[in-house]
């Protein structure tokens, strides 16, 4: 939709607006040298990731980790090595191949409740 500040993705829509300040990892984190990891949209169904000019979509059914999480929470990630991304407050961590394939790693965590 041209104009309309909406842009279509894998999932459903993406706001441009609804954007977090980058988080830069320090030059010293692991040999991650100024990494942008960020999270770009917190839809219903799940969580938009962006790293290294790629977004990833990280569904609450496939890492259920996530929801009913604050925003703060989920806000805060890190890279401490390249793939791999880590949300201190949370304990969780995962990797790309985690994201992009939750089929491979079936495990998932027990929803408290």
């Amino acid at each position: 939709m041209r104009g309309s500040g909406i842009r279509q993705a894998e999932g459903g829509c993406h706001p441009r607006g609804f954007r977090k300040a980058p988080t830069r990892v320090p030059t010293d984190s692991f040999g991650v040298n100024g990494s942008v990891v960020e999270i770009a949209n917190i839809p219903t169904h799940g969580l938009w990731l962006f790293a290294h000019g790629e977004e990833l979509f990280m569904s609450f059914e496939d890492l259920p980790w996530f929801k009913d999480k604050t925003i703060g929470s989920i806000f805060h990630v890190e890279e401490p090595a390249p793939g791999h991304f880590h949300w201190p407050e949370l304990d969780v961590g995962l990797t790309k191949e985690m994201i992009e394939h939750p089929e491979r790693f079936p495990l998932k965590a027990k929803e408290s409740g």
